[in-house]
């Protein structure tokens, strides 16, 4: 049995996302006072945060799971913590094989990996304009 291409939904999280920020923008420029800046800015960071850790948690589930059922000898060598065993997560290992070119002749496979590099481009994102986001929040007037 074949499985079907998985669907991607980094593009709503961008989406979600950019809304977010221009929703945060104009609460900033007309509605909320300089006094409650700094509130607005930890309204907007800690649960964006917190949702992209769930969402990590659940692209890496399900590049993990493909990869447990279908390959499951490259799922023991990612997985593989030493003193530990395989199962668990292993970034050191995760990374460089989302990143290589071996996609173990598996289109499944490819498209998972491309989904997870644009969700890290997502998460680099929101981490790197966060500084932005705050000078243009709580800093300017």
């Amino acid at each position: 049995m074949t499985q079907a291409m998985p669907k991607s939904y980094i593009k709503l999280y961008w989406r979600i996302w950019l809304m977010i920020i221009a929703c945060l923008l104009i609460l900033r420029v007309y509605f909320i006072e300089e006094d409650f800046a700094y509130t607005l800015f930890n309204f907007y960071m800690i649960p964006t945060w917190i949702a992209i850790m769930v969402l990590n948690i659940i692209e890496g589930y399900k590049l993990r799971t493909y990869l447990e059922e279908n390959h499951h000898q490259t799922w023991e060598k990612i997985t593989n913590v030493p003193g530990f065993g395989s199962g668990g997560y292993n970034g050191f290992r995760a990374l460089p094989f989302i990143y290589s070119d071996d996609n173990l002749s598996d289109p499944i496979l490819k498209e998972l990996k491309l989904n997870y590099k644009r969700f890290i481009k997502l998460i680099l994102t929101v981490f790197f304009t966060m500084p932005l986001l705050f000078t243009v929040i709580v800093m300017l007037p």
